[in-house]
């Protein structure tokens, strides 16, 4: 299946490089023996070939693609590296609305 959200932003790494950066999520895929769902996430061209995300429940598998991409964007911030709009104003993860206060900004 397709892509069902995305986010468009600046990664500026921590030696001053910027690139833009899309991260998007798909819809959940039942397996072909239909055991589990798999659901593809991407936050290219920052990581590259992210492995699609499976889970027991088409809900388990998007909620934890999308904690995979938070939580990469997360160590890149951690790592010195910050996030920004087209303008240059400061990209906040907190604006999706799924981090708890006490993650990195």
């Amino acid at each position: 299946m397709g892509q069902i959200a995305s986010e468009t932003f600046i990664a500026v790494k921590s030696d001053g490089s910027r690139i833009t950066v899309r991260f998007s999520v798909s819809a959940p895929e039942l397996s072909a023996d239909s055991r589990f769902w798999r659901c593809a996430v991407s936050l290219e061209p920052l990581y590259s070939n992210l492995a699609r995300i499976a889970g027991d429940t088409s809900m388990q598998a998007l909620t934890l693609a999308v904690s995979l991409g938070l939580g990469l964007l997360n160590d890149f911030i951690a790592k010195g590296g910050r996030l920004e709009y087209e303008s240059g104003e400061k990209y906040s993860l907190s604006v999706l609305g799924l981090l708890p206060s006490h993650r990195a900004e």
